[in-house]
C-alpha cells in the first residue's frame, strides 16, 4: 500500500467537512516510493498543497548557467 493510498482513505472526510486549504505534509518524496510528480499530481487532482519537510536537494537551477 502506498502513501497515497493511506492519505486517500481520508478523502471522504475532506468531502463531508469542505475545509479551505488542505495540505499534504511529508517528511519528503523519493523515487523510491511516491515520487514527487505522482505526489504533485495527486495534491492537483485532489486540492491539496504539497509540503515537504527535508525535501532531498535539487540542483541549483541558478548556478546552472
Amino acid at each position: 500500500k502506498s502513501g497515497l493510498d493511506s492519505v486517500s482513505e481520508w478523502l471522504p472526510l475532506t468531502e463531508e467537512w469542505l475545509p479551505e486549504v488542505m495540505i499534504l505534509v511529508c517528511n519528503r518524496v523519493s523515487e523510491d516510493g511516491v515520487n514527487r510528480q505522482k505526489a504533485q499530481e495527486w495534491c492537483i487532482k485532489h486540492g491539496f498543497e504539497l509540503v515537504e519537510l527535508s525535501p532531498e536537494e535539487l540542483p541549483d537551477e541558478d548556478g546552472m548557467f
